[in-house]
């Protein structure tokens, strides 16, 4: 279970697969369902601190 933990982390900090998934739910919580992005926007950051502020772009 902990291996495929770190494999779906790594998956998610690929700028490939994390930005987009930052863009969307930052979309979807911004207009469908009331849920924060901020959770997902900290993983990101936490896996990948060089992308800060393109990730905060891509949230805004």
């Amino acid at each position: 279970m902990e291996a495929f933990i770190h494999s779906v982390m790594d998956w998610f900090g690929m700028p490939t697969v994390g930005l987009p998934a930052i863009f969307i739910v930052a979309a979807v919580s911004a207009t469908l369902i009331p849920m924060g992005s901020e959770p997902v926007l900290f993983a990101y950051v936490s896996l990948n601190p060089d992308d800060y502020w393109l990730a905060i772009g891509v949230a805004t």
